[in-house]
C-alpha cells in the first residue's frame, strides 16, 4: 500500500502554459493511480474539476468595479495569506504523505519546501529551465539544498538537468530521472476540430505554416517573421501563408513587423484546442524557433512541436533548452541555430527546404500511424510515475 500524495504548484489549470499542462498530466496520473490525496495551488478554480483539489475560492460576491475594487483586492490577498496557512497545516498534519513540487515560485513553493525538510516530510521537486535561471540568480544556494533534502530531482528536459549542473555546486545530478510532458495523444484523437474562418478562405492548394505559442522573445516568431518575408520574395514560393496562434507582450511588435507581408501573415489571437487542432491539420509546416535570448530564458521542452508532428507537420525549430531534444523525436524535425548573430538566415534556409521537400515529396514520408506510434512509446508519462510510485512504497 502507497501513502498519499500531495501534488503542489502554483502554475495549473485553468493557466495556460505547458508548466500548468504538465502538472495537470501528473495529477491525473496520480489520480489513476488512486495515491493522490489533493491538489494544492493558489491559482483558483473556475469550473468543477474531478481532481481533489484544495484552492482558494473565487470572489464574486463583491463587485470588482471601482471605488470598491481596493476591497475586493485587499479580501484577495487575505484569503490567499489564509490559503498559505492551511498548506502549513497540511504539511504538519500530513507528515507520513510525499509532497510533489512541480513548479518553484518564491512565494508558495519556496517556504512550503523549507517547511516540509524542517519537519522531516518527504518531498520531491520537478524542475524547470526557467525555475533553474531564477533561483541562481536569487539564492544559488537553494539548488545545492534540493539536491541535498529532496527524496528525488525530475527534470523536465535532458538540457534542463544539463543547466542544473551548470548553476549547482554538483558535478553530476545522481540518478537524474527526466520526464518529459506526455502527449496527449488520445484526448487529441477524441478533440473535435473547430473550424477557423479565416483558413477557410485561404486557397485550396496553399501550403500552411504555422505556430501556436504565448508570443514571447524566446519562441522566436520574430525570426520565423523575417525569414517568411524573404521566402515570399522569392517567386517559386507565392502561394504560402504563415498562420500565427497566440497571444503576449510582443504581439503588437510581431504585427508591425507582418505589415510587409500584403497580407500572407494571419493573427489569430487566442484559440480553443479544438481550433488548434484543425490549424494544426490544415498547417503543412509548424515553427518556432525558439533561442535563449543571450542566455537569460531557457525552453525546457517542446510539446507544441511533438503534437505539431502528430498532425504530420514538418517542424522547426531552435537548437536550444529542451526543444531540441522535442525536434529529435519528431521524424520530419528541423532543427536551427538561433543563438548566432544572423538566425534569420538560418531559420529562412530551413523554411526553404521544407517547402522543397513539400513541393517535390522528396522527403521520406512516413506512414503516420507509424510516426505517431513512435512518438507515443517516446512520451509515455504513466511508465515514469510507475517507476516514481514503486520506489516510495510504504
Amino acid at each position: 500500500m502507497y501513502k498519499k500524495w500531495f501534488l503542489v504548484t502554483a502554475d495549473f489549470k485553468p493557466m495556460t502554459g505547458g508548466v500548468a499542462e504538465f502538472s495537470l498530466q501528473i495529477a491525473n496520473t496520480l489520480n489513476k493511480q488512486r495515491i493522490l490525496n489533493s491538489v494544492i495551488t493558489p491559482v483558483v478554480q473556475v469550473e468543477d474539476n474531478e481532481l481533489p483539489i484544495i484552492a482558494p475560492y473565487k470572489i464574486n460576491w463583491i463587485p470588482t468595479q471601482l471605488p470598491i475594487k481596493h476591497l475586493h483586492n485587499k479580501i484577495q490577498s487575505l484569503q490567499y495569506k489564509f490559503f498559505y496557512l492551511k498548506c502549513i497545516f497540511l504539511i504538519l498534519n500530513n507528515r507520513e504523505s510525499t509532497f510533489f513540487f512541480t513548479y518553484i515560485d518564491d512565494l508558495y513553493a519556496i517556504p512550503l519546501i523549507k517547511i516540509c525538510h524542517k519537519f522531516k516530510v518527504k518531498f520531491i521537486v520537478l524542475l524547470h529551465g526557467k525555475d533553474i535561471l531564477r533561483i541562481s540568480c536569487k539564492n544559488s544556494d537553494l539548488l545545492d539544498f534540493l539536491v541535498s533534502n529532496s527524496q528525488r530531482l525530475i527534470f523536465n528536459s535532458l538540457a534542463t538537468a544539463n543547466l542544473f549542473e551548470k548553476y549547482s555546486n554538483v558535478s553530476a545530478v545522481n540518478s537524474r530521472n527526466i520526464w518529459y510532458p506526455g502527449g496527449r495523444f488520445d484526448y487529441l484523437d477524441q478533440l473535435e476540430p473547430r473550424p477557423i474562418e479565416s483558413l477557410d478562405e485561404l486557397p485550396k492548394d496553399a501550403y500552411i505554416i504555422s505556430s501556436v505559442c504565448r508570443l514571447v522573445k524566446r519562441k522566436g516568431i520574430n525570426f520565423s517573421i523575417q525569414a517568411f518575408l524573404k521566402l515570399i520574395l522569392n517567386a517559386e514560393f507565392k502561394n504560402i501563408y504563415y498562420v500565427i496562434a497566440g497571444e503576449g507582450p510582443e504581439k503588437e511588435d510581431l504585427e508591425q513587423l507582418a505589415q510587409k507581408s500584403g497580407g500572407k501573415i494571419l493573427f489569430l489571437g487566442s484559440v480553443t484546442e479544438g481550433q488548434k487542432k484543425f490549424l494544426l491539420q490544415k498547417s503543412d509546416i509548424f515553427i518556432m524557433p525558439n533561442s535563449s535570448v543571450k542566455g537569460t530564458d531557457f525552453e525546457g521542452f517542446g510539446i507544441s512541436f511533438i503534437e505539431a508532428a502528430y498532425f504530420n507537420n514538418i517542424v522547426i525549430g531552435g537548437n536550444s533548452g529542451g526543444a531540441s531534444e522535442a525536434i529529435k523525436m519528431c521524424p520530419r524535425g528541423i532543427l536551427v541555430d538561433t543563438d548566432i548573430d544572423d538566425p534569420v538566415s538560418c531559420v529562412s534556409k530551413a523554411l526553404n527546404m521544407a517547402l522543397q521537400a513539400l513541393q517535390t515529396n522528396s522527403e521520406n514520408i512516413q506512414n503516420i500511424n507509424s510516426t505517431n506510434n513512435i512518438l507515443r512509446k517516446k512520451l509515455d508519462l504513466e511508465k515514469n510515475v510507475d517507476h516514481l510510485i514503486s520506489s516510495f512504497k510504504a
